[in-house]
């Protein structure tokens, strides 16, 4: 009884590590396109500003 709920664990851990690392490159991403818009948001203000 014991070692199904230790294989269930193990089941429920590799589940939990894999959507851990899959939500990390969700971040990653997101965070790369939100710096990709702010860089080309300040260069075009900054082209609205300059005459």
């Amino acid at each position: 009884m014991q070692y199904i709920q230790q294989e269930k664990l193990h089941v429920i851990r590799e589940t939990i590590l894999q959507r851990k690392e899959e939500f990390a490159e969700n971040k990653r991403e997101d965070l790369a396109t939100s710096h990709n818009i702010y860089t080309e948001l300040t260069t075009f203000r900054f082209d609205l500003l300059t005459p």
